[in-house]
């Protein structure tokens, strides 16, 4: 589950207490992250009660270098949020995807303004900058509402210029993360955007793959945080749990825990498994030779590999494409795979490595079991005040004003247990 719904459901003592066999596990002779599930202790007494096999990763924005270029926009002027912006109105205004029509693309398309889970902002991080438009613990240890804040006032005003301009492509307010980069990678361009902020690692080479695929372009830029942001954000890690049945009797929730966690980070066959898929189905170390774009020059590519030699085979889905992971993403996992499988691309260490020296952790997930049970409600409330000042023009203190009539006493409850803990 996300990291904010396990901190909804930590206090309800739905969740088995995993501590003692996380700290007797087999695979922490394996461990190479161990601080991503020292995080997921439960704060003041150290227990655990989720495991997270993989660290959360985050997003970076990429930039089509088609784009820029036709542009003679280069990457390393864009540092400031004026630079960024100016950038995308130029994206909107002139001809980026040289089509011969002016305004028929847009700077930047989003799988919504603010998102329903932490870290909330991480598609649009330019436009949110400091603002975190979520329940947020202050240095002071004191917890308040983000969204009410003037950084996050500051950030709506921001977006609804852009919108305003055409900087932002209006389908941004519904679409779903599958729209958003179908949208952009799409072999028609009329309505695509230059920029896109969506995960790092292996998106970097999965969102090449498409370019390729349409007959696109397929460099991509990615833009280091500009100022203003300063470090994009690493989530907090998923969490795995096992439900506690209550009868005072750990064998049940043991076996469970020795029977999928156990394996499923056993460094070899059933790690493996979760991570790359069934041996013969979506890799193999069997001697293999196939061809990718077969009838096409420019994209012909040909694999050949010796027996022994671990590697990923043709994608089920497209044949012009390897396979990439199973569930796992190999180089997410706290486990080391110590049977030495891995075929990591060169694009996706690139982006590993450019997101790891370019982010920060994202704020702890609130605790409460009235935001357990109200995240929903606060969620709309915060959607309908967007909607009202980026979609609409409203008016953004009127617009938070209404946000706080309409779920002002909910989120002093929040705060009121928060702030007791």
């Amino acid at each position: 589950m996300p990291a904010d719904m396990y901190a909804q459901y930590l206090p309800t003592g739905m969740l088995w207490d995993m501590t003692d066999a996380y700290d007797n596990a087999d695979f922490q002779s394996r461990m190479l992250l161990p601080g991503i599930n020292e995080a997921v202790r439960e704060k003041g007494n150290g227990r655990l009660y989720g495991f997270s096999p993989t660290y959360g990763n985050g997003c970076v924005t990429y930039v089509k270098k088609a784009w820029m270029d036709a542009l003679g926009i280069k990457v390393e002027d864009i540092k400031t949020y004026d630079d960024y912006y100016a950038m995308l109105k130029r994206f909107h205004d002139e001809d980026p995807d040289g089509n011969g029509v002016n305004g028929d693309t847009y700077g930047v398309v989003a799988a919504g303004f603010i998102g329903n889970e932490a870290p909330y902002i991480n598609y649009l991080p330019e436009f949110w900058q400091d603002a975190y438009p979520g329940f947020i613990q202050g240095d002071d240890g004191v917890w308040t509402d983000g969204f009410q804040s003037d950084a996050s006032k500051a950030a709506l005003l921001r977006l609804q210029q852009a919108y305003k301009d055409g900087v932002i492509d209006p389908e941004t307010l519904t679409a779903s993360t599958k729209i958003a980069r179908e949208k952009w990678f799409s072999n028609d361009q009329t309505g695509s955007s230059g920029a896109y902020t969506y995960w790092a690692g292996r998106w970097y080479q999965t969102l090449t793959d498409y370019f390729v695929k349409n007959d696109l372009d397929p460099e991509l830029v990615m833009l280091p945080p500009i100022e203003e942001v300063g470090a994009y954000i690493n989530r907090e890690a998923p969490v795995w749990v096992i439900i506690d049945d209550g009868d005072g009797d750990n064998a049940r929730e043991q076996a469970i825990f020795d029977k999928f966690f156990e394996t499923m980070m056993d460094g070899d066959v059933v790690q493996t498994l979760w991570t790359y898929g069934a041996e013969d189905v979506h890799w193999s170390v069997h001697a293999e030779e196939f061809v990718t774009n077969p009838d096409d020059p420019e994209k012909r590519k040909e694999y050949s590999y010796e027996e022994g030699e671990f590697h990923l085979k043709l994608s089920l889905t497209n044949p012009n494409a390897l396979w990439a992971k199973n569930l796992f993403d190999p180089n997410l996992v706290v486990c080391e795979l110590t049977n030495g499988y891995g075929d990591p691309s060169e694009l996706l260490l690139q982006g590993s490595k450019f997101f790891s020296e370019n982010s920060k952790d994202a704020p702890m997930a609130p605790i409460s079991e009235t935001y357990t049970n109200e995240a929903g409600t606060i969620y709309d409330a915060k959607l309908a005040a967007v909607t009202e000042v980026v979609i609409n023009g409203g008016d953004v203190d009127a617009a938070m004003q209404t946000y706080v009539s309409t779920v002002g006493g909910i989120i002093d409850q929040c705060l009121n247990d928060l702030n007791a803990q």
